[in-house]
C-alpha cells in the first residue's frame, strides 16, 4: 500500500489496483487498468509524490502519474 495523498492510498492485487479513500475501497478507475490486468501486476512502488511504477509479469514496467496516466512503458522491446 502506498499513499496517493494524505487521505488516499493505492493497494494492488494480482489483477487490480484499488483506491482506499475515507475507509472505502474501490477499484482505481484509470485508463490503463486493462493493460495491468492483461500484463499481470507483479509489484508497484511510489517513485515520488507524483509518480508510481508498476511491474508486470508479461510486459515490463509502467511508470504512471498520480492521475493514472502512463508516462513511460519499458519492456524488453524497449530496452529492459
Amino acid at each position: 500500500m502506498e499513499s496517493l495523498n494524505e487521505n488516499q492510498y493505492l493497494m494492488v492485487s494480482n489483477e487490480k489496483v484499488f483506491l482506499l479513500k475515507d475507509n472505502n475501497l474501490e477499484e482505481w478507475n484509470i485508463s490503463f487498468n486493462e493493460m495491468l490486468i492483461r500484463d499481470r501486476i507483479f509489484s508497484f512502488t511510489k517513485i515520488n509524490s507524483q509518480t508510481f511504477a508498476f511491474g508486470t509479469v508479461l510486459n515490463g514496467v509502467y511508470v504512471v502519474d498520480y492521475k493514472g496516466e502512463v508516462l513511460q512503458h519499458i519492456n524488453r522491446g524497449k530496452g529492459l
